[in-house]
């Protein structure tokens, strides 16, 4: 396997790129060696022996390069059969490819797309807007090439999911997450969570159940608690402020009267 090296050096663009993990950057540099143009050939054990981790882990780098918009893949199989010949992955060449937040008014959610990418609509330097194609293109382009905000809920549940107590019902508890974050009728009401809403709330009952040493069986399950179990651990902290702020009014006659009682109570205790 012939190599063009040209010693220790990466690219700016990977290197500084804060989008890439340091395992990410280390392959990616890899590929970028191998590839002389008609791709890079490299095996998984390449990689495994390379970088010294195991096969499930390249995989998952490997993925996640393909699902940013880094490397391309290609299986060749051999000819008149389904047996694997070899793998390409192609390096997509600089200037890599950039993210950036639109927002779509018609769909009222935020989409990660590709800088650049065919159909995405830019800002021109005189501040309007210019089609990479046209509206046709795009209409039928679009749901391809954007990178839905369920992307975003899903990596924000994971974090909270890392949290709780219990790993069984992560499923439907998913679904209720989504549901909180959109809006979710309880009792003919409209009540939304923000998400950090939702990971005090599953830092609170993880600690109840620390504090309490519940065990797992009596641990409840991520779809019973992020159903509507989750609402003990969010709207007590907002009862609780109300009551702090709470506004009393009474008349000047009342005022006087109360404090009437309260000195005869203090006379009280003195005798």
């Amino acid at each position: 396997m012939e190599r063009a090296f040209k010693g220790v050096w990466i690219p700016a663009e990977i290197w500084l790129n804060k989008e890439l993990s340091l395992q990410e950057k280390v392959i990616l540099t890899e590929i970028d060696s191998l590839d002389n143009e008609d791709g890079c050939f490299a095996s998984n054990k390449h990689f495994m022996d390379f970088m010294r981790l195991k096969e499930r882990r390249i995989k998952e780098l490997i993925k996640g390069l393909i699902d940013k918009g880094f490397i391309d893949s290609k299986i060749i199989y051999k000819q008149n059969s389904k047996e694997i010949e070899k793998r390409v992955l192609k390096i997509k060449r600089p200037p890599y490819p950039k993210k950036v937040i639109y927002e779509s008014s018609e769909e009222k959610c935020t989409r990660v797309v590709q800088e650049n990418a065919p159909g995405v609509v830019q800002n021109n330097s005189k501040g309007g807007a210019e089609n990479c194609l046209d509206n046709n293109t795009i209409n039928n382009t679009n749901n391809n090439i954007y990178i839905l905000q369920k992307n975003i809920l899903q990596d924000n549940f994971e974090k909270i999911w890392k949290e709780y107590p219990h790993k069984k019902g992560k499923a439907k508890a998913f679904e209720f997450y989504k549901q909180w974050i959109k809006g979710r009728k309880i009792a003919g009401i409209t009540k939304k969570l923000t998400n950090e809403q939702i990971e005090n709330a599953v830092k609170k009952y993880k600690a109840e159940c620390k504090k309490n040493r519940t065990e797992e069986q009596y641990i409840k399950h991520g779809d019973t608690f992020f159903n509507k179990a989750i609402l003990d651990y969010t709207e007590q902290e907002k009862e609780e402020t109300k009551e702090i702020y709470k506004e009393i009014r009474i008349t000047d006659e009342e005022y006087k009267e109360k404090m009437k009682q309260r000195r005869k109570k203090i006379c009280i205790t003195k005798k």
